[in-house]
């Protein structure tokens, strides 16, 4: 099952792909986008005696991606396909402050943010 979870303006915000092993009922978080899922033992909203995930999704941080995502993508949305994502990218990183090494998560986050907002 896949759990998409939107705004009030239909704004992706997070997912979550749960798998139940209908043997034993077993659930399993495979994925997740954007969001952090934990199994959380037995239902405690409806009073089942189903198992529950604990979906947590950092708002504050989701709002502040899609800003840094919107000015990023007006700063470049006139530069060439061939260098768009190598600019869009390097000003995420510089807007982050990471400096060498690996790119972020996050700076893949916001980059994720642009091409489903704007591309």
């Amino acid at each position: 099952m896949i759990l998409k979870i939107v705004d009030q303006e239909n704004i992706t915000i997070g997912g979550v792909q749960v798998y139940e092993n209908n043997a034993d009922g077993k659930l399993t978080v495979q994925d997740t986008y954007h969001i952090v899922a934990i199994s959380d033992g037995l239902d405690d909203v409806f009073g089942t005696n189903e198992e529950q995930i604990l979906v947590k999704i950092d708002v504050s941080q989701f709002k502040e991606n899609c800003l840094i995502a919107g000015e990023v993508y007006n700063e470049f949305e006139d530069v060439d396909d061939d260098d768009f994502y190598d600019c869009c990218m390097e000003s995420i990183c510089n807007r982050l402050e990471v400096g060498v090494g690996p790119v972020s998560n996050r700076a893949y986050e916001i980059w994720s943010i642009i091409e489903e907002e704007y591309l």
